[in-house]
């Protein structure tokens, strides 16, 4: 299951992580920050780990229980401003990722994505009853 989550997520973001074209070397743009991962298994730092990839997310916080798997990420400069041009497909991507890891898991997911100050700026969540993932 997690290199199924893995590989959706890294299909996710890759239109996210690829810098935007430039003209000249003055438009690079800068190196990608750390990104910090807390997750309560290896398996699901490992899969958090791919969403660190390409400096789109600085932090990355995966938890679980009997009922419930939560991610909460948090987007980068580079990634935010992805985000802001490509946010219906992004949540689509989500919206889907939530489907296949309830389904799988017999979980109620959900992921909240924040900009660089903290504030909530998507979310996409299924109860593992639920005919699908909504998200706002």
């Amino acid at each position: 299951m997690t290199f199924r989550l893995v590989l959706l997520a890294s299909l996710t973001f890759a239109a996210c992580s690829q810098p935007p074209a430039t003209n000249n070397a003055a438009d690079a743009p800068p190196t990608p920050l750390p990104c910090t991962v807390e997750a309560p298994t290896e398996e699901w730092r490992a899969a958090a780990r791919t969403w660190c990839e390409g400096g789109v997310f600085t932090r990355v916080n995966v938890s679980t229980d009997d009922n419930n798997f939560t991610a909460v990420l948090h987007f980068s400069d580079q990634g935010a401003i992805s985000y802001s041009s490509n946010r219906a497909a992004l949540l689509d991507n989500f919206r889907r990722l939530a489907d296949e890891v309830s389904m799988k898991t017999q979980l109620n997911v959900a992921f909240s994505l924040h900009d660089t100050a903290g504030a909530i700026v998507g979310a996409c969540a299924r109860a593992r009853a639920a005919a699908g993932a909504t998200c706002k």
